[in-house]
């Protein structure tokens, strides 16, 4: 619990509070943030400079971007065409599930955003997560169904749904 508590409260600092909230689910948002990162990490272990860009930024259409950048090795397309399938994986044996990246394909469908990556071998890994602004992302009655819930309010963000 203390995880999730941690890795929500960080998001809540890279979300501008001058864009308008989305409603999302937190355990769900720390997973996906959860998995890029350990990902991210993962491939930038061993070499001489390991950076790692976590932040949200305004689309002009009110969207809102979470981006997961490294400065890891990057994939060649072979792997960024599997790269989502649950099972498939680049570590060795006992080090992953493979399925990090194919939960956050779900969380992301779930919240109706767009999730792509832009890989180049030697240069890194940058993935984005779209959400919707409010208005485009839900219909009336989703809209109502999320409104009925208790949410717990954070500055630019509810949770809805949200569980420790």
């Amino acid at each position: 619990a203390a995880r999730w508590s941690a890795l929500w409260k960080a998001f809540e600092h890279l979300v501008d509070h001058r864009m308008p909230p989305l409603h999302v689910d937190r355990v769900q948002i720390a997973q996906l943030l959860l998995n890029l990162a350990s990902n991210a990490c993962d491939a930038m272990a061993g070499l001489p400079e390991r950076k790692l860009f976590i932040g949200v930024v305004p689309a002009i259409d009110g969207d809102q971007v979470l981006v997961v950048n490294d400065t890891g090795p990057g994939m060649p397309r072979s792997v960024q065409a599997r790269v989502f399938e649950p099972f498939f994986s680049t570590k060795d044996e006992g080090k992953g599930t493979g399925l990090g990246l194919s939960i956050v394909k779900r969380i992301a469908q779930d919240h109706h955003a767009e999730l792509d990556l832009t890989s180049t071998p030697g240069s890194g890994t940058a993935f984005r997560v779209r959400f919707p602004g409010r208005a485009r992302a839900l219909s009336r009655p989703e809209i109502r169904a999320v409104e009925s819930r208790t949410p717990t309010p954070a500055p630019a963000l509810r949770a809805t749904g949200a569980r420790d």
